[in-house]
């Protein structure tokens, strides 16, 4: 499953962005490994305009930041993370 269907299946209330309760309460967190330490770990890093939600656009910008391509964040959310993001 690419990551930005991940993301808008996560996004309950449909707004563009996932609050933290979004991803706390996200029910395939069995079926993701990965996605949901990945975003508690990094929720105020990609957090960047400090709003308490993050947008598709913060988590792309995020992850090329840690040098992470489309596939590995897809991979990684899904399957869990085998190497440490920058």
């Amino acid at each position: 499953m690419p990551w930005t269907d991940l993301v808008m299946e996560a996004d309950k209330n449909s707004d563009g962005g996932l609050s933290m309760d979004e991803i706390k309460s996200y029910e395939n967190h069995t079926h993701m490994a990965g996605f949901f330490p990945f975003m508690l770990n990094h929720f105020d890093e990609l957090d960047t305009n400090g709003d308490k939600q993050i947008t598709m656009y913060e988590i792309k910008k995020g992850t090329m930041k840690m040098g992470m391509t489309d596939a590995e964040v897809s991979t990684g959310f899904t399957q869990g993370f085998v190497f440490a993001p920058k």
